[in-house]
């Protein structure tokens, strides 16, 4: 009798409901149209390209030998502007070329969700099964993977390579041969090289490993310590760009934000993993909260992994926020995409513990439905007003104008669609500088001393008889009023002119254009 009891829970799971050993039908539909629906929003995006996506396409397109220079100004590593460099070559420049190379990394993210999904799942192949395809299905339709999809930055390849550092750990947890020592290393490298966050998170995970390969289980130590060999080597294969680094640190920083931490950053991280403010967002907030929580709650009935990625996702997360706030840089969701795709595993795996399978079923369809509403509504919102500002400025403008940008941040996403403009000049404040790119190098200090007035007179003189077009966007830091005082004094000199373009706060870059003739 206990046999059957046993072989009857074994067969029907832990709910009562019989769990086929194969996919139904309607399963593998629903799996193939999420799917379908997941990699097509990746490559969807409606908007324009903004600053940072402007500002990393015009960078990866210098020569790779300028690339440690150029970065040197920006403040980033290099790995992902090197990849585009080599993609733009082949594709092209234009902003859907551009972003494909990340919407193609969300892509090739899904199947390494899967197999980390697995491995949660532990010796139970129906739960390896049940949390691989949940952790796809949740990832796929995430409206922050999708965002990031759609971005010319390295955030896509981040996830991905968290994840792929979670598959290299624990098969090297299982077997720590050479080769699978080696994997950990090359993750560990390639995560340097990707992002600055990822050193928050290779700090934690190696702390845990020097911990297990101290006090930990007899039988896990020495894979532990080959584990903390692999971190370390892959540490020093990132020597050759800590120069760049420590110059970026000296003279780059976030001048356009102030150091903060608070309870809410955390609450607005998690809000911005669940697609944000919309209805949607807050609701897919709550469901992968609650799904956090029951994996938490599980962890000693089934195992202390899931225990072990959440503890890394909260401590990475804690520890970044506390050394920017120490060193005064500031926090953006967007870095914690390191921690995200762990987030996302807890999730899963707490979807497996509702008991009911009907239930969990149409938790998880509840999930992917908030989810791809959340990342259609991302791919349609316009990101930025520099396509109307470009548009404006090529209609009206004669050879010989002057178009001027206070602060230069609104330059790049605008100069980038006024390249095929003929004759036109491009002056930035405070620097003068290139518009397509922004020099962060001691940023605030420039700004500070930078004189609106002389960067008037001299914009006039370049001018001549030529209309200035003036794109400015309020609130920026460190400029306090220095745009307005350079918009009064071309005032004060032409006389006021029209506002073509009214800056539109609810786009997330927002600008305007104002037109001074001569």
């Amino acid at each position: 009798m206990q046999v059957d009891s046993r072989r009857r829970t074994a067969a029907t799971g832990e709910t009562g409901h019989a769990i086929p050993d194969r996919l139904p039908v309607w399963a593998i539909i629903g799996i193939v149209l999420t799917l379908g629906a997941a990699v097509t929003l990746r490559f969807a995006s409606r908007s324009d390209l903004w600053l940072d996506e402007a500002l990393t396409a015009n960078i990866a397109r210098v020569p790779l030998r300028d690339l440690p220079d150029a970065l040197r100004h920006d403040g980033a590593p290099p790995l992902y502007y090197a990849l585009l460099h080599v993609w733009m070559l082949v594709f092209g420049t234009g902003d859907a070329a551009v972003r494909a190379l990340s919407g193609l990394i969300g892509v090739a993210t899904l199947p390494l969700a899967y197999f980390a999904g697995r491995r949660l799942g532990g010796d139970d192949r129906q739960r390896r099964e049940w949390i691989g395809w949940s952790l796809v299905l949740l990832l796929a339709a995430s409206p922050f993977a999708v965002r990031y999809s759609t971005e010319v930055r390295m955030y896509s390849m981040t996830i991905g390579l968290v994840l792929l550092g979670y598959l290299a750990v624990m098969r090297a947890l299982d077997r720590p041969s050479l080769g699978r020592v080696a994997g950990v290393a090359g993750v560990t490298a390639a995560l340097l090289y990707s992002h600055y966050w990822s050193m928050f998170l290779l700090a934690v995970v190696g702390a845990v490993f020097v911990w297990s390969a101290v006090s930990g289980p007899v039988a896990v130590r020495p894979a532990a310590r080959r584990i903390v060999v692999g971190l370390v080597v892959g540490a020093v294969c990132f020597l050759p760009w800590f120069p760049v680094l420590i110059s970026q640190l000296q003279h780059t920083g976030t001048p356009w934000a102030s150091a903060t931490i608070s309870l809410s950053i955390v609450v607005s991280t998690m809000s911005q993993f669940a697609g944000g403010r919309l209805i949607a967002g807050r609701l897919l907030l709550v469901v992968l909260v609650v799904l956090a929580l029951c994996g938490l709650a599980a962890r000693k009935r089934f195992g202390g992994s899931v225990r072990w990625v959440a503890l890394v996702a909260v401590a990475t997360l804690a520890f970044g926020l506390s050394v920017s706030f120490v060193a005064g840089s500031t926090y953006q969701v967007r870095y914690a995409a390191v921690m995200f795709p762990l987030v996302l595993m807890v999730a899963a795996f707490g979807l497996t513990l509702v008991r009911d399978l009907r239930v969990r079923s149409v938790v998880l369809v509840v999930a992917i439905l908030l989810g791809l509403f959340g990342g259609w509504r991302t791919v349609e919102t316009q990101r930025t007003q520099a396509g109307a500002i470009a548009a404006a400025i090529s209609k009206g403008a004669q050879r010989g104008d002057v178009v001027a940008y206070c602060p230069d941040q609104v330059a790049p996403s605008v100069s980038r669609m006024l390249q095929r403009s003929r004759g036109l000049r491009q002056y930035t404040f405070p620097a003068s500088s290139v518009p397509l790119r922004v020099n962060w190098v001691d940023y605030a200090d420039h700004v500070e001393r930078a004189d609106p007035d002389r960067f008037v007179a001299a914009l006039l003189a370049r001018a001549g008889t030529g209309s200035v077009w003036f794109v400015s966007s309020p609130g920026y830091l460190p400029f306090v009023d220095k745009c307005e005082r350079v918009l009064g004094a071309l005032s004060a000199a032409r006389g006021a002119g029209p506002a073509l373009v009214v800056a539109d706060a609810g786009t997330f870059e927002h600008m305007g254009v104002v037109r001074f003739a001569p």
